[in-house]
């Protein structure tokens, strides 16, 4: 009984990494993601630290997926989003095009 169970949880294991990586090539929408370390400015807010980065790097994304994501990558707890030291090193997911190969 332990031996089937093992070899359901290894397969299910399999076909998820198998499927996963397959649906990455599927859905190729011409994007990029890295993350970006960011230095937060003493008189910045999370939404603006977020916002100015994705200007920069000119991620078109709605603000609130970006901010969401980058209090999950950083693992912040509202009190940690709500004050941001200054120089605080914070990663920001950015998205942006692949360039077009001539």
């Amino acid at each position: 009984m332990k031996k089937i169970i093992l070899v359901g949880v290894l397969s299910y294991i399999v076909i998820c990494a198998v499927v996963g990586y397959g649906l990455g090539s599927v859905f190729d929408n011409g994007l990029i993601t890295v993350n970006k370390n960011v230095n937060a400015k003493f008189t910045n807010t999370l939404w603006e630290t977020v916002g100015d980065t994705m200007d920069k790097y000119g991620d078109k994304r709605d603000i609130r997926e970006v901010i969401h994501n980058t209090i999950l990558i950083n693992h912040m707890s509202q009190s940690d989003w709500q004050s941001l030291n200054n120089n605080d090193v914070i990663v920001v997911p950015i998205e942006y095009e692949k360039e077009v190969e001539k």
